[in-house]
Parts: structure tokens; sequence; C-alpha cells
């Protein structure tokens, strides 16, 4: 049960509300974007113009703009509300979610109910989870229903996870099947992984030490997206295409073993049935297919006792579309086109812009009335202020922690800022989030691994 979200950082983080943009940079604009689309490749990857004014420090701040106010209701079955409140508070009141069937199986287009195939993911494979919104680490809690975790949890890319027996397997001496079974351990049993030799977990069960087979256990590994190894010399998170016995196959022909694996992202919408049943064998993969409908949540308000909430839905509204000659007239903030696509791009100009084909521009939900950073690193992953894409601007989370950027900044320049608005956003090979921070007194450049927020200051 999630009791806050969405951190509130005492001066806040504040990005630019408005800027002008003078005819001589809109030129710019036009003809760096000309050019790029005539040469196939971007003339460049984000235009950031100086702020003519301070923008005011927001007492909320959802998405680089004032939180608006979600409408409650006394019952689901109301047709108008009965108040309205702030996301935070009604997040931190919150005493029970209605989540039932949000998400459902699939498997080779077939709709399947989740509970008809007992199946695992990896949520409930880890150690670590993360809060969506805050972004503190917790301890899982398997007991939720895979929907509500879906929604308010995301997986820890640095929790390497549990491994659990799916068949009854022997604890054996050594990893060696010709060595001596010390125990008989039952299926369906987690264990912390102690090291992965030879294709066998080292493990400790009932006081003793042993091995057990790889092959009758899953794991965090099976789910992996992406993997980074110790013995990384080019410092990169690798794409995993399989788990291949003991080691993990990269679209680069590479072979990771287990032992080496530092950090793991996972695809959090599959799923395996952990155990035999009438509808699909063991091991069988499903993919988790999101409900139309929304979950609804419960919270406890002053004045109105036991009430009734859902939360807004983030997609891009196709219906609100503007062309290129619109978009220029406007008092553009900040452009960046996809490297390998110029065609494609994203733009900040009193809310955020994303094109597909160069002249249609639609307008973001999230961020009615945004002006600040943008940049749009491939078809997957963009960047708008503090928050992140990885769906290619369907959906945004929030992603830039304030709490860390300050500690960072505090730490190296021995001053605790007294604010922290994020101008400028970019990723550098191989894989860095850089962002460029306005302290009050002082400008920082701050660089993190895009996987986590291990902020460090930079060179300008």
């Amino acid at each position: 049960m999630l009791k806050k979200t969405m951190l509130c950082y005492s001066k806040e983080l504040v990005l630019n509300e408005t800027t002008l943009l003078c005819q001589n940079e809109k030129m710019l604009f036009v003809m760096a974007y000309l050019c790029a689309i005539l040469t196939s490749f971007p003339a460049f990857s984000a235009v950031d113009a100086a702020p003519v004014k301070q923008a005011p420090i927001l007492s909320e701040l959802f998405a680089g703009r004032k939180v608006k106010e979600i409408p409650f209701y006394k019952s689901k079955m109301s047709i108008f509300p009965s108040g309205f409140a702030s996301f935070d508070r009604l997040n931190e009141q919150m005493v029970s979610s209605e989540t039932t069937d949000a998400f459902y199986l699939a498997k080779d287009d077939k709709k399947i109910s989740p509970t008809l195939v007992p199946n695992i993911t990896a949520f409930h494979l880890s150690r670590v989870w993360i809060e969506k919104y805050t972004k503190r680490r917790v301890k899982p809690n398997n007991e939720m229903d895979l929907a509500t975790i879906l929604l308010n949890y995301d997986t820890d890319p640095y929790d390497r996870g549990l491994v659990l027996t799916l068949g009854e397997t022997k604890l054996r001496e050594g990893a060696d099947m010709k060595s001596a079974a010390l125990k008989t351990i039952p299926k369906l049993n987690y264990f912390i992984p102690i090291s992965f030799e030879k294709g066998f977990i080292k493990i400790l069960f009932q006081g003793k030490f042993g091995f057990i087979d790889i092959n009758d256990c899953i794991s965090k590994y099976d789910f992996a997206k992406f993997a980074f190894s110790f013995k990384s010399k080019t410092n990169t998170w690798e794409v995993v295409l399989r788990r291949e016995f003991d080691h993990l196959a990269t679209d680069k022909n590479e072979s990771l073993h287990l032992a080496e694996i530092k950090g793991l992202i996972v695809d959090q919408k599959l799923a395996y049935a952990y155990k035999e049943n009438e509808h699909y064998p063991k091991w069988t993969s499903f993919k988790l297919v999101k409900e139309k409908s929304k979950p609804w949540m419960q919270s406890s308000i002053k004045g109105h006792g036991l009430i009734w909430w859902q939360r807004p839905e983030v997609e891009i509204l196709a219906k609100n579309t503007i062309s290129i000659d619109e978009l220029i007239k406007k008092d553009i903030y900040s452009v960046s086109f996809q490297a390998d696509n110029p065609k494609k791009g994203l733009a900040s100009a009193d809310g955020v812009y994303i094109t597909e084909d160069g002249q249609n521009w639609s307008e973001v939900a999230q961020f009615k009335d945004y002006s600040g950073p943008v940049y749009y690193y491939s078809d997957l992953l963009i960047f708008v202020g503090n928050y992140r894409s990885v769906d290619g601007g369907k959906t945004f989370e929030n992603y830039i922690q304030v709490d860390k950027v300050s500690s960072a900044i505090a730490k190296s320049t021995g001053v605790v800022p007294k604010k922290i608005q994020i101008t400028k956003i970019k990723v550098q090979k191989p894989y860095n989030v850089v962002i460029d921070v306005h302290t009050g007194a002082r400008k920082v450049r701050l660089k993190s691994p895009i996987f986590s927020q291990e902020w460090t200051q930079v060179k300008f």
C-alpha cells in the first residue's frame, strides 16, 4: 500500500514555464530542421533558449506544471464528483484499492484470466521493489494482487533477486551431478543465490551450504531485457535475448556468465507458468496486458469520509495536433530529433509536442503549458524534464529523483542548493543521462547511469 507519492522537495523541482525565443533562434530551428531532413541526419539534438524571466517556485509539481486536482466520488457508481483533491493528498490517505482483472495473460493472441494459470513475474523473484512515484526502495509484498503491483511498483535494476525451485531437486555437496546429495529440496522454495558455478547455484538450506541444478529453478535472469556485467569493458548495458543455461545471450553474440552480472533490467510484463496445470505446461511464457478499465482507489478525506478516485491516464492526445508551421509560431524552449530518423522529434513550447513525420506534431496530454528541456533518444526512450518514457511517449513516469540530485550537488559543491532547476537533458553513450541544473547561485552539470540515480558532477 502506497503511503506517499511524488517526492516533495522543500524548494521543489523548478522547470521554466515560459521563455521567449527570438526570431533568429526560430530561423535557426527551421534551418537546422530542414537540413536534418535533407541529409537524414539531425543538425542538432536540442535547442535551449535562455529564459528571460524566472519561473515561480511552485508548491506542487506534476511533470513541470501545477498539479491538477483529481475528482473523487462518494461511490464508484456516482455520476458527479463530490469534490477534488491533489494526487498527493489522495494517495497519502489511500486505504484500499480495487484492481480486479486490471491485467490479463496473453498467449498466441488469446486472452487468459491470470486465475486460470499459476504464473510468476520478476516482481515475485525480487528482494526489493521501487515505488513508482516516490522511487523509494521497499520490501516486496507478494500478497498484493498482480495488477496493484504492476501499477504502483518497479523492480530494482541492482537487485539480482531470488531463485525459485520449480521442481523437487537435490542439494548437492559440490557443483556436479555426481556429487553427493545432502538433502532433498521440495518444489516452490525461494533461495538467495550465493554464487553460480558450472550450471549450479550455491545456496543455504536448513543450515547447510550446497548446490542445486539451475535447470530446476527460475530467477530474475529469465526475465532480463538488459544486463550490466562487472567485466564490461565498455561500461554499457547489454541487450539480452535469452538465458542459456548459466549465461545470458546478448544481441552482440556475446555470452555473459550469471556470476558476472551486476544489474538487470527485466521485462515486467512477462510471466511464466510456474507449475503444471490443466491449461498450460510449466515454463510457458505469457505477456501481461492491461485492461482498458482503470482501477479504483479508496481514500479517507476529512469532511468527506471514504471516497473513490482513479488515477488520470497519461497518453498522447491525437486530437490536438498542429503543423510544423504552427509549432514554429510558438515560443519554443527546447526541441530534439532522433539521431537515426530526423523526422521523429519532440519539442516543448507551452506544452510538449511529438512527431513521427516531421510535419504533424501531437500534444502530449500530461505536459500542458510545459516549457522545459526535452530529449528524444530513441523510438522507446524519451525524456521530458524530470520525466521519462520507455514506450515511445505513450506513457511517462517520474524519473529524476530531486533529493538525489540535491545530495549530489551538496556533496560536490559543499552547499545545499536553494532550488533545483533543470535546464537541459541529454543522453551520452554509453547509456549515461546528463543534466544541467541551475541552483540559484550557480550552474552544475551532473551525469548518472540511465537505469539508476547515481548522480555525479562533471565539467561543462
